[in-house]
């Protein structure tokens, strides 16, 4: 697998946060900190702290998609590491790394099926493991 495709990988990653923050910026919100005081409203008036901390989360997810689009992007070995340990996190919050492929199901279905988007995230994420998995193996290094 050639540096290229890894080159790619941390390109989508930084489009991804680039995309919301002019998401944000053109419906009049202020990247993050209008989120993070939109949860801390919702959890006063729940009497809860768990909206807190999801929107605290989903800023570190943010970071991490930063912190990994450079390292992709500069073709560094541990942000093939950093793309493995953030695998289950991007499944299970629905952030698939060609975040774009699902747009166009809402113009194609009046109600788009669960399961198409979900199929279409799983080969999106099972392509980008296994790519990466390619380069790490031609770049391991041999020990001893």
């Amino acid at each position: 697998m050639s540096d290229k495709a890894i080159k790619f990988w941390g390109l989508l990653d930084l489009s991804f946060v680039a995309w919301y923050v002019v998401f944000s910026i053109t419906n009049g919100r202020i990247p993050f900190w209008s989120d993070l005081l939109g949860s801390i409203a919702v959890s006063k008036s729940f009497g809860n702290l768990l909206p807190v901390f999801m929107s605290v989360t989903s800023i570190i997810f943010y970071v991490s998609f930063v912190v990994l689009g450079i390292l992709l992007f500069r073709v560094k070995k541990p942000g093939v590491f950093v793309s493995y340990l953030q695998l289950p996190f991007r499944v299970l919050s629905v952030s698939p790394s060609m975040f774009f492929v699902v747009w166009p199901l809402k113009y194609l279905f009046v109600e788009p099926p669960l399961i198409l988007g979900a199929i279409l995230m799983a080969a999106t994420e099972s392509i980008k493991l296994f790519s990466t998995i390619l380069w790490h193996r031609k770049h391991a290094t041999i020990c001893c």
